[in-house]
């Protein structure tokens, strides 16, 4: 509606409930400050004012009410009490949508003899942590769910007076982020006779998962695992992987490190073993280093690809390949190519083939 002082020019302006029209009238003047009392029809507005005032609208048209059936009006059309039995639609806030609540559960058991076999689907990633494992082992395949399997086996004999007994393995699915924890609490105080502890654990899962592996006692392998993120981590144990693939991270505390076939960007840290590589490619970049132990590596790449530097503290370093055959102490670097590979022990040999 065009609300402008030019539309009524009369002293008195009723508004119906059809605003399709406005009514004026013009009334008598009585004196200069009131106008006669008339009548007005019925569910309208009176307004007093004088010729030179401006005119409002009325603060109701443009107040949304809310009844049972809503519909929509043409952007044009104004919202009129007791006509249209609308109210302006408004734009409701997207809220997001939350993420699915964590699955979680645990196994426990006191006997000496414990297995769990069992399947997980939707894993993206897995994640473990163990504490006394004798072997952890993952082995990737073209399968679409996580098998878990673990097996606990405590024999003892002779006069054994047992101070603790419980394990227990826990499991969360979060973000289709797979957290697998095992915790063997069993002790024993041996009198007279032995007690063997053996306790294993074994995942078969997709060849492309994440996988990060953590244990604090027990060897650690891992095969058939392709263009994936792979971390694996013991503090004493060894550790040995085939067929890998990706962003490889290989690290031990005591215990030897092993590769075979390996391709990616590798980062592999002992402080007290050997660490071996054969038919390995690198990708960007490849950092192997140990304390107290020997590097032995296979490099597919050719040398002038790489930039190569080996380094020993006490040792001796050879390279014995058909384009490149050399030897000495101390320190070797060569190229200048994009591929960086950094080779160093403080204690040891390191081959290069």
């Amino acid at each position: 509606r065009d609300w402008s002082s030019d539309v009524c020019s009369s002293d008195l302006v009723t508004i119906a409930e059809d605003t399709s029209t406005l009514q004026s009238s013009t009334k008598t003047k009585t004196d200069d400050k009131q106008f006669a009392d008339t009548p007005s029809t019925n569910n309208s507005v009176r307004i007093e004012r004088t010729k030179s005032a401006e005119i409002n609208p009325p603060k109701i048209l443009y107040t949304p009410i809310s009844v049972p059936n809503k519909k929509e009006l043409p952007e044009n059309e104004a919202v009129i009490p007791g006509k249209n039995n609308v109210s302006i639609p408004t734009q409701l806030p997207v809220v997001p949508e939350k993420s699915k609540d964590p699955i979680s559960g645990s196994w426990k058991s006191d006997k000496d003899v414990f297995k769990i076999d069992t399947i997980f689907s939707g894993v993206k990633k897995l994640v473990y942590k163990g504490t006394y494992n004798d072997r952890v082992s993952i082995n990737g395949s073209s399968r679409n769910d996580v098998s878990m399997a673990y097996n606990f086996d405590s024999k003892s004999k002779g006069l054994i007076v047992r101070k603790k007994n419980n394990r227990e393995v826990s499991y969360e699915i979060k973000d289709s982020v797979l957290y697998i924890q095992s915790k063997n609490n069993t002790k024993y105080v041996v009198a007279f006779g032995y007690s063997a502890i053996k306790e294993e654990m074994n995942f078969e899962l997709p060849e492309n998962i994440q996988v990060d592996i953590q244990t604090v006692y027990g060897d650690i392998a891992a095969k058939s695992i392709k263009e994936s993120d792979i971390k694996i981590k013991t503090s004493h144990g060894d550790i040995t992987t085939g067929d890998i693939s990706g962003n490889i991270d290989l690290r031990s505390g005591y215990g030897d490190i092993e590769m075979q076939n390996a391709h990616g960007n590798i980062d592999i840290f002992t402080n007290y073993g050997d660490i071996s590589g054969e038919k390995v490619f690198v990708k960007e970049h490849c950092v192997s280093g140990t304390k107290y132990g020997d590097i032995r590596f296979q490099l597919i790449n050719k040398i002038s690809e790489c930039t190569l530097n080996s380094e020993t503290n006490y040792g001796d370093i050879k390279i014995k390949r058909e384009d490149l055959k050399t030897k000495s102490g101390g320190q070797i670097m060569i190229g200048n190519g994009t591929t960086k590979v950094n080779l160093k022990t403080n204690y040891g040999d390191i081959l290069i083939q």
